[in-house]
């Protein structure tokens, strides 16, 4: 019987910031995405809202808060990689 040939792919959500490295790892880009949001509405208050010159909420939806934040936090970066996970490499099943 022939194997199967499947891809599975992990989605890796990476957030480079002042005190380090948070790295995420994800089935879907959707739940990458739904982190990033996660992790800044979590940090919203600490680094926007002690900003004077922004007087404003976090804007409503996922792609605009995302903007406006790392817009705003220029010494934070982020990214989500599309990593495929190939079980034929070394260390595979």
């Amino acid at each position: 019987m022939k194997p199967l040939n499947l891809e599975l792919f992990v989605f890796v959500l990476v957030v480079e910031h002042e005190y380090g490295v948070d790295i995420w790892v994800h089935s879907t880009e959707e739940k990458a995405k739904e982190s990033l949001e996660k992790y800044v509405l979590s940090w919203w208050s600490h680094e926007i809202d002690t900003m004077e010159w922004i007087d404003e909420p976090p804007p409503v939806g996922r792609e605009e808060v995302i903007k406006k934040y790392f817009e705003c936090v220029p010494h934070e970066a982020w990214r989500i990689t599309k990593l495929n996970i190939d079980d034929d490499e070394e260390g595979g099943r």
